[in-house]
């Protein structure tokens, strides 16, 4: 729903696959979709934001759906709050971000040499180790 293309009737099928688990959409399901958009001249969109809504934000039970989405008339302007609210909040996280992220320009500088200490380790003198173990 990020880009802008519409969001067509495969693009809700396949949201309702993902959220039902399923692999096919029902007979049912089908009429319904047909009679929101025709009847409540709602858009793909809105009935996916409802489901959503329903049984991603607020973990609905979907074994109460009987199979299908007959929840949506009821819970549809809930939804269509929770999303505006949802975009709107995620604006506002945007527009912060991109305001503190322009804050967030730091130069560091070191103004002291440090300087390390060599460490110096003893040296192994293969030639002994082999001579040593040829015995």
């Amino acid at each position: 729903m990020a880009n802008n293309r519409p969001f067509t009737r495969l693009d809700l099928e396949r949201k309702i696959k993902e959220i039902f688990g399923i692999e096919k959409i029902t007979h049912l399901i089908d009429t319904q979709i047909t009679r929101f958009v025709r009847d409540k001249g709602w858009s793909f969109k809105d009935i996916a934001i409802a489901l959503i809504y329903y049984y991603v934000e607020k973990d609905g039970d979907i074994s109460k759906g009987h199979g299908g989405i007959g929840i949506v008339p009821y819970i549809m302007d809930e939804a269509q709050t929770w999303f505006k609210a949802e975009a709107r909040r995620q604006a506002e996280q945007i527009e912060a971000s991109e305001a503190y992220k322009d804050r967030l320009t730091y130069d560091i500088i070191c103004t002291k040499t440090i300087k390390r200490k060599k460490i110096t380790r003893p040296r192994i003198d293969i030639a002994s180790i082999k001579e040593e173990n040829d015995d």
